[in-house]
């Protein structure tokens, strides 16, 4: 868990709680206050404390890292939010504990990526056991079609396409969900708007200057460790930062082939598990 514990220390000085898309994964899982929902990846806590906020008391938070767990437990306490021991699981999303039905909905926001491919039919498997029938599973996710009119594919190539290799394409888990024993019932695209608050990857679309930061691109896993040619990276931030002074940048972004209209930059995949 060395990746995700090293993220995790400063993970909250760009990462926080949407309040757009906390709105959307609420109204998409058919929430209601009284219902239990399990939160895949949640990293320091901020969607599930959000939703905590917003009345859903009823939460599990389940994440491989032992570092942004504590994390979220100290911001639980900072905010006098009473939480239980076992409202916390330290685990990978394929060894979710076998509590058969026991949530009405789970989500899991921008951490799809984050589970091993090979391991995902596992962890989608688990999933729908814990599932009670009617219960909906919300993912927030990209798909390589997305992936592709990012204008971050003309400064940092090779990232881009390694961001490919471990992110399957919405076809395969779609196939997935549904090998498992879910129904898809929507593909919601989501379009990035210019007051995002949760700094990942793709949030600052219209703010190109901002990934010549190195705190900022610190908390993206991409930049952090997984985009491992280094010179890549460099090369790309040096041509962003000339194209940035001289105006160019705009030219760049506006291009044809980075125009994500009607595509969306993100999107939320809803399935349910039928009876």
């Amino acid at each position: 868990m060395e990746l995700y514990d090293n993220i995790g220390h400063n993970y909250d000085d760009t990462r926080c709680a949407d309040g757009y898309i906390l709105g959307r994964v609420i109204n998409l899982l058919n929430a209601i206050e009284s219902g239990h929902y399990l939160e895949i990846g949640c990293g320091t806590g901020n969607y599930t404390i959000g939703l905590l906020g917003a009345g859903y008391k009823n939460i599990v938070s389940l994440d491989p890292s032992e570092v942004m767990l504590e994390k979220a437990r100290e911001k639980c306490k900072a905010n006098g939010i009473k939480r239980k021991p076992n409202d916390w699981i330290h685990c990978k999303a394929e060894n979710t504990p076998s509590l058969e039905a026991s949530f009405d909905g789970v989500f899991c926001i921008n951490a799809l990526h984050h589970i091993e491919r090979t391991m995902r039919l596992v962890a989608f498997s688990k999933i729908f056991y814990v599932l009670r029938n009617g219960g909906r599973f919300v993912i927030f996710t990209n798909s390589h079609a997305q992936i592709d009119r990012y204008w971050l594919n003309y400064y940092f190539p090779k990232a881009i396409e390694k961001l490919k290799s471990y992110k399957s394409d919405i076809n395969i888990v779609e196939s997935n969900l549904q090998k498992v024993g879910f129904k898809i019932l929507k593909i919601e695209p989501y379009e990035i708007s210019s007051d995002l608050k949760d700094k990942f990857l793709y949030c600052q679309k219209h703010n190109p200057s901002e990934y010549l930061d190195d705190n900022f691109r610190s908390n993206m896993s991409l930049f952090r460790v997984k985009a491992t040619d280094k010179e890549d990276i460099q090369k790309g931030l040096n041509k962003l930062r000339q194209d940035c002074s001289s105006g160019e940048v705009e030219n760049i972004i506006n291009k044809p082939e980075y125009d994500s209209s009607g595509l969306g930059d993100y999107l939320f995949i809803v399935c349910e598990k039928q009876a």
